[in-house]
């Protein structure tokens, strides 16, 4: 535990002396002192995955706290690795992004600050063991990131979007207090989470199933399930690219550590939930490609197959929960083990993507995926980065995003090879919503790069597109090869994730000693091969640019169906690849279209703007931020600006807290 607390005092001390430089090097201070602290945190979690023990570091904090418990077990010490891993490649994007605000209009300080902290109260989170403790620093989390989305709050869209963030993560943070206040009270106000484990299982299923559901909506509505992901497409595109990035690819995997974090809590609970979160999952997977296919903001189109990959996640959870009830071995290891794999591979991808869309963005000064184009030829790093990045986030073998996918649909036919008759039906059923759900992201991403990169340019900006500066491109070219080298590294990496799996108490201690071996064989195969193509295609083309280099080459403009002038007029919009869907699934959104119908024999102009809304944020998270805030505005007399009333406000509550403490 001292590495981990080293680290996390260089990281702290980062941020402190950040108040004391000036704008120009504080980036560099904050980004360098989040590499320094983030490397021993990793030697330290490293150390607990490899050799599968736990540290632990134990204060007495008194009341109200009790017994606070620091731990590094291989399963927190595997979401520290992610944790890590992120945070770095966001920071050192940082360096070259953070110029964009260097103008003396706005301090950065406060941003870097607020960064620090949400780094920091992650990297407490995974390795808190109280109650009180996990929902204080739960509350920072989301505190420090509420004040990152706003960083440019002078915006209307902005304001909103940090807004209404704010209100879905006290929704959330509602149903984890209640479900925790339940354990402490049925645990017999114990905080500790060793000691609930153990004496939660002395109480009856129905209420453990109870509390586990209040958890998991908590936690859900954290990673972005459905149908509380509203606050995703909003937050993401609104937030500075690198506070995206980490809270796509980093943050919103808090929520699937507190999902997996209540199981251990709670024990293996009713199949019935395995089935709930599952069905989740595959609704969430569904709409988030499905909405992120017909979107026309670039940052919108990422933020919504967030939704699709925290689903995927969801069904190789709810796979492991009913791998656990029915006492299957290939369900508990590849859904579970694809699930936190996933969350892995999810943080590197879209890592990558959100840094790629802020080099777009950024470029063109516009996030509309109808401004571009032709980027291919002016922006060739930055391209061949995200053709990564779309590959991995398509489940293309051999990049990251296809392994642990792989592994969740062994999970699911594995589960049809048993005799319950509703457990196949449900597997088979989840097989295809997977398959589907992987068909809609191949397409969402050609739509993606196609669109963006090939073609000819559609605006001037386009035209005049350059690469970025190199503290950009590092870090995205480094989560390139991490998508590669997850996905041809798979097998070792699902070696060390069986570890973590063997740790969680609600897999059977019958089964913690046996390994997938069959799995593994089947990823390898499948892995290699793929991998020997990738190399195959990359010696064809270094050969051809060796014939090629010293040849003058002649290009010409591909034929144009007899138009001898093409333009980027007669290419395909990003409506128009979407428009077949759309008119399929129409009635999923809440769309506003302004049609300028052209008039006259030789009209001059026209124009057509079509803006996907989201159908459940109208109808179902609209009404309740409404409702919430409404409420909220009948206390703003408490809040008057007169000293008299607050002093009177403190004075009523010491004496309620006197009468309080001699009461009970």
């Amino acid at each position: 535990m001292e590495l981990f607390f080293w680290g996390f005092a260089i990281i702290a001390a980062s941020g402190v002396l950040s108040f004391f430089l000036t704008e120009k090097f504080k980036g560099w201070l904050v980004a360098g002192g989040v590499l320094s602290g983030c490397i021993p945190v990793m030697i330290s979690a490293m150390r607990s995955l490899l050799s599968g023990k736990s540290e632990a570091w134990e204060i007495a904090a008194g009341y109200p706290l009790g017994r606070v418990v620091c731990q590094i077990d291989p399963f927190g010490a595997f979401f520290l690795m992610v944790i890590c891993v992120g945070t770095i490649l966001g920071f050192l994007y940082l360096t070259g992004y953070i110029r964009t605000y260097l103008n003396g209009r706005r301090s950065i300080t406060a941003h870097l600050i607020f960064l620090v902290i949400m780094v920091l109260s992650m990297l407490l989170l995974v390795t808190l063991h109280n109650v009180l403790a996990f929902l204080i620093v739960w509350e920072i989390m989301s505190l420090s990131s509420f004040f990152l989305i706003g960083l440019e709050s002078e915006k209307e869209d902005v304001f909103t979007a940090s807004l209404n963030y704010l209100v879905m993560m006290h929704i959330s943070v509602v149903f984890l207090v209640v479900g925790f206040i339940m354990l402490v009270i049925m645990c017999n106000g114990m905080q500790d989470f060793d000691e609930i484990s153990k004496a939660v299982s002395a109480f009856s299923v129905q209420k453990r199933d109870f509390v586990l559901m209040l958890l998991l909506t908590g936690f859900g509505i954290k990673a972005g399930m459905f149908p509380f992901h509203c606050w995703m497409p909003q937050a993401y595109p609104a937030a500075p690219n690198h506070v995206s990035a980490l809270m796509s690819g980093v943050m919103s995997k808090m929520g699937i550590f507190g999902m997996l974090q209540s199981l251990a809590l709670v024990g293996t609970p009713s199949v019935w939930v395995g089935y709930i979160v599952l069905a989740l999952g595959g609704v969430s997977a569904l709409v988030g490609i499905v909405y992120a296919l017909v979107q026309t903001d670039v940052k919108r189109i990422v933020a919504y197959s967030s939704v699709e990959n925290i689903g995927i996640i969801f069904m190789g959870v709810g796979c492991g929960i009913l791998g656990c009830g029915y006492s299957n071995l290939t369900l508990v290891y590849c859904g579970f083990g694809g699930a936190l794999f996933h969350v892995l591979n999810h943080s590197l991808f879209k890592g990558l993507l959100f840094h790629c869309t802020g080099v777009i963005c950024r470029q063109m000064n516009s996030r509309s995926i109808e401004c571009m184009g032709g980027l291919a030829r002016r922006m060739p790093m930055t391209a061949g980065t995200a053709v990564v990045g779309g590959m991995a986030i398509s489940a293309l073998p051999p990049f990251n995003g296809f392994a642990s996918e792989f592994l969740i649909y062994l999970g699911m036919l594995g589960g049809m090879s048993g005799g319950n008759t509703l457990l196949v039906t449900v597997m088979a059923l989840a097989v295809m919503v997977l398959a589907l759900t992987g068909a809609l992201a191949l397409i969402c991403f050609t739509r993606f790069i196609g669109i963006v990169f090939l073609g000819h340019p559609r605006s001037e900006a386009a035209a005049r597109a350059v690469e970025p500066p190199a503290t950009m491109l590092i870090p995205m070219v480094i989560g390139a090869v991490g998508c590669l080298a997850a996905g041809i590294g798979a097998v070792p990496v699902f070696q060390i994730i069986c570890i973590v799996v063997q740790g969680i108490s609600s897999v059977p201690s019958v089964m913690r000693s046996i390994e997938p071996v069959s799995a593994l064989q089947s990823l390898c195969g499948i892995l290699y091969v793929s991998a020997i193509l990738l190399l195959a295609i990359g010696v064809l083309l270094t050969l051809r640019w060796l014939l090629l280099c010293r040849r003058e080459v002649s290009e010409r403009d591909t034929w144009g169906c007899g138009y001898d002038r093409p333009s980027a007029r007669i290419q395909y919009t990003g409506f128009s690849f979407s428009l077949p869907l759309l008119r399929i699934v129409g009635k999923l959104f809440k769309n506003e279209m302004t049609d300028g119908q052209v008039k006259g024999m030789f009209p001059v102009s026209g124009r057509f703007e079509y803006k996907p809304g989201d159908f459940f944020q109208h109808y179902l998270v609209a009404p309740v931020v409404w409702a919430v805030r409404s409420f909220m505005e009948r206390f703003t007399w408490i809040q008057n600006g007169n000293l008299q009333y607050y002093i009177l406000y403190g004075i009523v509550f010491l004496m309620a807290v006197i009468v309080w403490v001699f009461i009970w």
